[in-house]
């Protein structure tokens, strides 16, 4: 059985989200993150079933990139989870990893599964800022994203740009945010969607 994970680049090419200390913009710096965790995908996890796939916001918006998405997974909504990568930015002083979930069961299934792996990875204690419910009902920054299609979906944030020592987590373990958010994708599949 094929599982299928979309990617999706945060922002545009025009707009291109925030700028850290010393970090491109969110959608240059997430551009070569993603890259990356599909060449990962495809050399892990293509042998048991995991196929990926990188989508754009650019020229189609929000609403335009979740249908190419599902168009991709056509009848297969159930096998399949879209992740959009950002990275945070605020006051210097704010700090931690988030994950945004629509609030639908699998949502929050693979959210947690997400968050969990990178507070690991990024040394935070407990799940940091944790997970955050983002839905028609709680309008907040990124509920379109996680509405907008027909599978599963969560919004990635492990760290401030903005933060000195956020940013420096961001610089040195780029390429490892991305394959831990693959390696726990898979877990999803694998424990929540099964076989």
């Amino acid at each position: 059985m094929t599982f299928k994970l979309g990617i999706i680049i945060g922002h545009t090419n025009a707009q291109g989200g925030a700028v850290g200390i010393g970090l491109p913009r969110e959608y240059d710096y997430h551009k070569q993150m993603a890259a990356d965790m599909l060449s990962f995908a495809q050399s892990e996890f293509g042998g048991s079933g995991l196929e990926a796939r990188i989508f754009f916001r650019d020229g189609i918006g929000v609403s335009g990139a979740y249908g190419q998405v599902n168009e991709w997974v056509g009848t297969g909504a159930a096998r399949s989870a879209t992740v959009e990568l950002h990275y945070n930015a605020a006051s210097p002083s704010a700090s931690g990893t988030e994950t945004l979930s629509s609030g639908s069961a699998k949502s929050v299934a693979l959210a947690n599964l997400v968050q969990a792996g990178l507070c690991t990875l990024l040394g935070r204690p407990g799940h940091s800022r944790g997970v955050k419910i983002r839905n028609r009902t709680h309008k907040d920054r990124g509920w379109l994203s996680l509405v907008s299609g027909k599978p599963p979906a969560i919004l990635t944030e492990p760290a401030f740009g903005s933060n000195a020592q956020d940013a420096t987590l961001l610089k040195t373990k780029q390429l490892l945010i991305g394959r831990e958010i693959v390696r726990r994708c898979k877990r999803y599949f694998d424990e929540e969607v099964g076989n």
